[in-house]
């Protein structure tokens, strides 16, 4: 399985480090807050979309949750995924103007 963000070009640019939160319910945080199977990427990218503008370093680490329970999958339409779509990440959450993590 291969999957990767529908805008790779912005969020999944030159990846160069992966976490992944693998522990359930901390106990610290509600369970409509935990973030058990999420997991955060960060890119050494200074946002020229593949070469084709001028940097403006608008990159950040990535969040996304890959949680099965809840789908955070989209086609490439963006819609709702379904079996016979090519499914893509639907990040979670961005922190801009930090292009070097």
């Amino acid at each position: 399985l291969t999957r990767t963000d529908r805008g790779y070009y912005h969020y999944f640019h030159n990846v160069t480090a992966i976490s992944f939160n693998t522990v359930d319910g901390s106990g610290f945080r509600a369970p409509s807050r935990d973030t058990f199977a999420y997991f955060a990427t960060c890119q050494d990218s200074n946002n020229t979309y593949l070469g084709l503008k001028e940097p403006n370093y608008f990159m950040g680490p990535s969040l996304y949750n890959s949680d099965p329970a809840y789908k955070n999958l989209v086609s490439k339409s963006g819609e709702r995924c379904d079996k016979v779509d090519d499914c893509f990440f639907l990040h979670a959450d961005m922190l801009h103007e930090t292009p070097a993590c």
